[in-house]
């Protein structure tokens, strides 16, 4: 279970992009989302590159976590 007490794997540069981890269908990836327990407007969502692990998302514009965009190819 990711968490900010979690080992951190690395870092991800300013507008890297990410393949996300989860199921593709129709042309999306349902996205492993799980809740932050520390922060109810956290969220750990699971991603296979640049390297398999978790990046932290937290909504309400509370930099720096807030900067994971959809993108669309």
């Amino acid at each position: 279970m990711p968490s900010s007490d979690s080992k951190r794997l690395g870092s991800l540069a300013e507008g890297e992009k990410v393949n996300l981890a989860g199921k593709a269908e129709k042309g999306m990836v349902e996205q492993v989302i799980l809740k932050d327990a520390k922060d109810a407007d956290a969220s750990w969502i699971q991603i296979t590159k640049p390297k398999a692990g978790y990046v932290l998302y937290r909504v309400g514009g509370t930099a720096p976590y807030d900067y994971l965009v959809p993108c669309v190819k």
